[in-house]
């Protein structure tokens, strides 16, 4: 079991459904850890990629035959409570109470506007995000869409920046990962275990 209560609530995921222009979230970037199948090794990253899948759990490709990949960052931020997906910030969702909540964030990278805007951050920064770095995410406006059916949607333009590992943040990912729960290696299951997932 890790800081959050991850069998009971799982880790919360920042959604920016209603959210305004100007709302801002940042986090100091903590290890995700994933078992590496061609090493054995189990990796602590920053930030990470998996391939998508459909309700079934099967693999998503683009027309390509590409693979449709989603990325993930885990983040421990200042927030307590909050309820991400209200377009009131100040409003308290019961399902995260102050108690409970340690403020870990998980930021899925999958979307179109989203992954175009850590794009526009690697392109900018030409630096990778670092374990105990600070991640931010801004909205600088709400646009407007429209569905395929012709039906109005609303999406935020985000910016994205990361920044250089700290002394403070090295210490904050360090003690997230004392406790954070991690795959096993091959080396470490036992015998006719499968190999361990990711999460």
């Amino acid at each position: 079991m890790g800081m959050f209560d991850e069998e009971k609530l799982g880790v919360p995921a920042i959604s920016f459904k209603g959210a305004r222009k100007g709302t801002t979230v940042e986090g100091t970037i903590l290890p995700i850890f994933k078992l590496n199948p061609r090493t054995g090794v189990v990796d602590a990253l920053s930030y990470r990629e998996d391939q998508d899948t459909d309700n079934e759990g099967k693999p998503r490709f683009f027309p390509s035959g590409d693979p449709i990949l989603v990325g993930q960052v885990l983040l421990q931020t200042k927030l307590s409570g909050w309820d991400l997906t209200s377009a009131k910030f100040e409003e308290r969702t019961a399902d995260f109470p102050d108690e409970i909540d340690t403020g870990l964030r998980r930021w899925f990278i999958g979307s179109k506007y989203a992954t175009q805007a850590v794009r526009a951050a690697k392109k900018t920064l030409r630096t990778a995000p670092e374990v105990g770095g600070l991640w931010t995410i801004k909205i600088l406006a709400v646009k407007t869409g429209k569905t395929g059916s012709g039906e109005d949607y609303t999406y935020p333009d985000l910016e994205v920046r990361w920044h250089p590992a700290t002394p403070e943040g090295q210490e904050i990912a360090a003690k997230y990962a004392e406790t954070a729960d991690r795959p096993a290696a091959p080396s470490e299951m036992s015998e006719g275990q499968d190999e361990a997932p990711s999460f």
